[in-house]
């Protein structure tokens, strides 16, 4: 005992809040001290604990059936134990234990008193508990069990079993329709979100956001401050949401104080960012045998063959000298000598090892406190995200915080806000590694006296001149607030009057220099040092009130009433300044009016205004019924389309509920089947598309420039509507054995009208600028479908009472396609799109039938092999070279070809294709490639499919989780596929560059069917269907997430005055496997690209709640 308060006099002052604490730790101490007593002769308190009693019992339905795998734990303890398969059940108890706690999935929780008793039998009620859950819709909220529409919802403990800042990433796989990807490993960076599949051509498949009830911005909220995440995806969800629905709406509500003592929770993790799986380049042994074969070989026309000696001109191929490269005695002939030199003095350079660090670190720490009283609640917390990349001045700090108040004034009148704040500091490097990974590994980084060499040779960046000090910068300083007020009033049972404003400022100034010295300064501005400020200002203003009347008509008959008005007005400013700077002295901080400076500015703003009307219908509460119909208005669109209708229905029937389903109790617990159709709007259109603006500019005539007036490039069409798409959305929700299976499915067919598209004036008409720019306008000219089915099932597999294993799935099929462009007179569109706005970059092709990222190019069918040389020779192609698909070509006989519907062959010679055609007289006819004919559809960006597989196992204090993300059937366009080029090897190549080690090229001798020949006079420009080359299939499994943790036993950590302690440690990305063998080393999450590679993540975290 004496020990025990000289230990604790260190740690804590002996006050009235922990006297209590140290007089149990007393008790404790004096329990254990104690020999054991019988009940009959010491009863005290300290002696309670070590006497045991053994209760056991039955646990039933309200039927009198036994049930299995009922949980039955000490209240306030973790001891515990389970029903077996007839619901028995035998714990020992202390004497002093008063409840234990029943509690079995489709079943209610109960706590019964032991009070002595040493059999205790129970009967449960068939549960509501996961029925009765509330889901937040629209305006306002319902019960589980009375949905009627497609709503997700996810917990909070869901958010953050996956750590990062980002809190929409941890959706990935958990909602069934959501398509997330993280293409980018840049710090900081985002993620892409697309709801069932694209729908619009211009505009972003961004969902809606809503965070506490308006609309808001998720970047930079900290995941530990969400309480749900709902994600609504059918029209009759969306459509109360009217012209901004169309994409679907992800409904985010922050966590509130609640009744009760002082809640303090810190959660923090500390980790490594790195590790990349990155392409490798050919390896010294690799780069040596592929110059070798580059000059093994020349082509003789007149056999068609590769052959080692000198050839004659035959056939349409050249004459050539002997190969330059015969045998090792010829390495240097094919090096060069200063090259050669290079090369055996072992200078062979990894580019992407030198620009990229392993171990960047990452960590988080967030601090929240909540509690309050019945009558004012509280929440606050604060943020620090600190993230390094793998380039060195790639960062991203975070600094945010959340406050939310609520307080009930009267029994009938509450009031509250809502604020959230951040401010971001990121440095961005310059990313060039997808040029790096190629670059001449004989070239130095350093020269010989140290300092940075910057000549690469041709275009070709050496990153390091940005790492120098004071040469380069690259900021973004991002400060975000959002304030949202409410009033809301219960003047009579069922009514509430909810009124609440929203302001919401976006402030962000970015950064940029260029001094003497860096990369652009020696590459790209002509040893110019430039600096240059944009500054955005983003301002919106939100004003909605929602009446909401729920009116029970006898017991049967349950009404609920909703009305809506809603208001916004956002406006946007920009400003940018350039200027050429002198020296590297001042950055951005010394603007001054010269020749040199740039300024421009734009402004934008809008408004719309809405009203919205539901009626929801329960009839016992299995009939269920819901209406709405939202009328938007906005200043975008002329004054005569301002305004728009966007009606929705919905209708459920909960089957389990009917008399002559009580047979399937035992393995149905809930079914119920419902059915949505409804419209709802797309809200990309420019903010002055209704207005017609004239310019000022100078032209020159004669040698003089005089002012000119001209229309801005965008021309107003008084025409123009908001898309709309059209769903209906079939779905069921079924549970299975005691809800130990809980699964939704979802069927869902979205026809897009009028979906807009910029469309380019005939030049005819005039230009914008002199020469090609010509006039734009917005047109609704094309037609979109997307359908799909949906699958969502959790599962507890094992539920025992040392040991729980549950799953949980999410499966989508989606397919979308064009059906519609231009009245149907126009196909095949390029549509070439810019990386960002939450979308992949990318050469596309609106094409009627395909979806709307398609990729249309060359079809590649594999290398001409030897064998084919008469084939081959049809289209001017030789063994070795790539195999183009020519559609609508017919193969007759080896070497003769004939295009369907037609008397067009194609031949080598005359005498066999004079067999189908006697009238052919030319000696030979050989095919031309051409765009227009033998370009195709060769794959879409958006996958057929995707699964996420979650799966967590707890044995008694240890949980793991692990999930694993399935996407398939989608096209990438792999940027390294280009770099493949043999003659970029050549002695005289400028720049000399190399390609990847996992490149199987052509030879005589090794028949690939990936990369054409390795020959030193092959390039991109000589190898025809090369652009084809890129598209590959990027189906990819990976194992996103790996997390393992322990959290102190409950009694253990109240002796450390704490509710929950738990560690844990997660790796990000271990994992990646590629349909593709072309994408080794490779992760298709990144589209394509490999200007920020992603990065494997190991973090050590640290849950504590006071």
């Amino acid at each position: 005992m004496k020990q025990i308060l000289q230990t604790h006099r260190y740690s804590f002052r002996l006050n009235k809040v922990w006297k209590p604490f140290l007089a149990s730790m007393l008790l404790s101490s004096a329990a254990y001290s104690s020999p054991m007593s019988s009940p009959a002769r010491d009863a005290s308190p300290a002696r309670k604990q070590f006497m045991q009693i053994v209760v056991t019992g039955t646990v039933k339905d309200g039927k009198q059936q036994a049930i299995p795998g009922v949980s039955v734990k000490v209240k306030g303890s973790n001891a515990g134990t389970s029903t077996d398969v007839n619901g028995n059940y035998r714990l020992n108890l202390p004497l002093g234990t008063e409840t234990l706690i029943f509690s079995s999935i489709g079943f209610g929780t109960k706590e019964v008193a032991v009070s002595g008793r040493t059999t205790l039998n129970v009967t449960l009620e068939e549960g509501t508990a996961g029925l009765d859950e509330v889901v937040v819709i629209g305006y306002g909220t319902t019960k589980k069990r009375d949905l009627t529409g497609s709503v997700v919802s996810v917990k909070s403990e869901e958010i953050t079993a996956r750590p990062g800042p980002n809190p929409m990433e941890s959706l990935q796989g958990r909602v069934a329709g959501l398509d997330i990807t993280r293409s980018s490993g840049q710090a900081g960076e985002g993620v892409n979100l697309q709801l069932r599949g694209t729908r619009s051509i211009a505009a972003s498949g961004l969902p809606l956001f809503i965070i506490n009830g308006l609309p808001g911005d998720y970047a930079t909220l900290n995941p530990y401050d969400i309480e749900t995440i709902d994600v609504l995806k059918d029209a009759a969800s969306t459509a109360v949401y009217g012209a901004a629905g169309a994409n679907g709406v992800i409904i985010i509500t922050t966590k509130s104080g609640k009744a009760g003592k002082l809640n303090i929770d810190f959660n923090s993790y500390y980790g490594n960012n790195g590790w990349s799986v990155v392409p490798e380049a050919l390896s010294k042994e690799q780069y040596l045998e592929a110059k070798r074969e580059a000059y093994k070989y020349n082509f003789d026309g007149a056999t068609r063959k590769w052959v080692t000696t000198a050839v004659t001109a035959a056939n349409g191929f050249p004459q050539a000298g002997p190969p330059q490269w015969q045998s090792p005695a010829n390495d240097e002939a094919i090096f060069g000598p200063e090259r050669y030199k290079l090369f055996n003095e072992g200078n062979f350079v990894n580019w992407a090892d030198v620009f990229m660090r392993d171990n960047a670190a990452l960590q988080n720490y967030s601090l929240a406190a909540s509690g309050g009283t019945d009558a004012t609640k509280a929440y606050v917390s604060f943020n620090l995200n600190d993230e390094k990349g793998q380039y060195i001045g790639d960062d991203y700090k975070l600094y945010s915080t959340s406050m939310r108040l609520d307080h009930k004034i009267r029994k009938w009148l509450s009031i509250g806000a809502n604020l959230q704040a951040s401010y971001v500091d990121r440095n961005k490097a310059q990313d060039k590694l997808e040029n790096a990974i190629v670059t001449d590994p004989l070239v130095q980084p350093y020269k010989a006296d140290g300092s940075i060499n910057p000549d690469l040779g041709s275009n070709v960046y050496n990153l390091l001149l940005d790492y120098q000090p004071g040469v380069y910068g690259n900021v973004d300083n991002n400060t975000k607030v959002f304030f949202n007020p409410y009033v809301e009033i219960r003047p009579v049972k069922g009514l509430t009057i909810l009124s609440r404003g929203g302001v919401r400022m976006d402030y962000l100034n970015t950064y940029r220099f260029d001094g003497v010295g860096s990369v652009n300064y020696t590459y790209v501005n002509a040893n110019i040092a430039r600096a240059r400020i944009n500054q955005n200002r983003y301002q919106q203003y939100q004003w909605e009130n929602v009446l909401t009347y729920n009116y029970l008509l006898g017991t049967d008959h349950d009404f609920t009433f909703t009305g809506v008005t809603s208001y916004f007005h956002t406006q946007d400013t920009r400003t940018e300044m350039g200027q050429a700077v002198a020296n590297n002295k001042f950055k951005w901080y010394r603007f001054t009016p010269d020749v040199n400076s740039t300024t421009t500015s734009s402004y934008t703003m809008s408004k719309t205004f809405g009203l919205m009307g539901r009626v929801n219908y329960a009839y016992k509460g299995k009939y269920l019924f819901s209406a709405s119909i939202r009328r938007d208005g906005s200043s975008v669109l002329y004054e005569t389309n301002k305004w728009d209708n966007f009606p929705a229905l919905s209708a459920g029937w909960r089957v389990s509920d009917e008399k002559f389903m009580e047979g399937t109790k035992k393995y149905i617990n809930n079914l119920k089947v419902r059915a949505t159709w409804g419209i709802a709007g797309t809200a990309y259109i420019p903010a002055n598309s209704s207005s017609s603006f004239v310019e000022q500019s100078n032209m020159s005539l004669g040698g003089e420039l005089v002012p000119i007036y001209r229309s801005s490039q965008f021309i107003t069409n008084p025409n123009l509507v908001w898309e709309k798409s059209k769903t209906l959305n079939l779905g069921m929700d079924l549970g299975l054995f005691n809800n130990r299976i809980d699964m939704a499915l979802d069927y869902y067919n979205t026809n897009t009208d009028g979906v807009i598209y910029n469309f380019n004036s005939p030049i005819i008409y005039g230009a914008y600028r002199s020469g090609s720019t010509p006039y734009q306008t917005y047109l609704n000219i094309a037609k979109t479908n997307n359908k799909g089915f949906e699958l969502t099932m959790n599962t507890r597999n094992i539920v025992g009472k040392n040991f729980e294993w549950s799953s949980s799935i999410a499966f989508t099929r989606n397919k979308e396609k064009i059906l519609k462009l231009s009245d149907g007179t126009a196909n095949n569109i390029t549509n070439n799109v810019a990386a960002g706005d939450n979308r992949a970059g990318g050469n596309y092709a609106l094409t009627i039938g395909e979806p709307i990222a398609t990729f249309r190019n060359y079809k590649i069918d594999g290398i001409w092999q030897i064998g084919e040389e008469a084939d081959a020779g049809a289209f001017g192609r030789r063994p070795g070279d790539l195999k183009v698909n020519t559609p609508g070509l017919v193969k007759l006989a080896d070497g003769v070809f004939r295009r369907e519907g037609t008397d067009l062959y194609y031949y080598t010679n005359l005498a066999d294709a004079q067999r189908f055609n006697p009238a052919l007289t030319a000696a030979s006819s050989l095919y031309t490639y051409n765009n227009t004919n033998d370009f195709q559809t060769i794959g879409h960006n958006t996958p057929d499919f995707s699964l996420g597989f979650q799966n967590n196992f707890k044995y008694k204090n240890f949980d793991l989780g692990i999930y694993s993300y399935l996407r398939w059937g989608q096209t990438i366009n792999y940027v390294m596929m280009g770099w493949y080029n043999p003659s970029a090897l050549a002695t005289v190549a400028s720049p000399p560059r190399t390609f990847l080690s996992s490149f199987n090229y052509w030879t005589p001798e090794n028949p690939s069917n990936d990369f054409p020949v390795m020959n030193v006079l092959a390039s991109p420009s000589s190898m025809t269907g090369f652009s084809g080359l890129n598209y590959v299939d990027g189906s990819f499994f990976k194992i996103k997430n790996i997390t393992l943790g322990y959290t102190l036993p409950e009694n253990i950590a109240k002796k450390i005055a704490m509710r929950k302690v738990r560690f844990y440690s997660t790796l990000t990305n271990p994992l990646v496997i590629t349909k593709s063998h072309l994408l080794k080393d490779y992760d298709p999450e990144m589209n394509g690209e490999m200007d920020y590679p992603l990065t494997k993540q190991f973090v050590f975290g640290l849950n504590v709640s006071f």
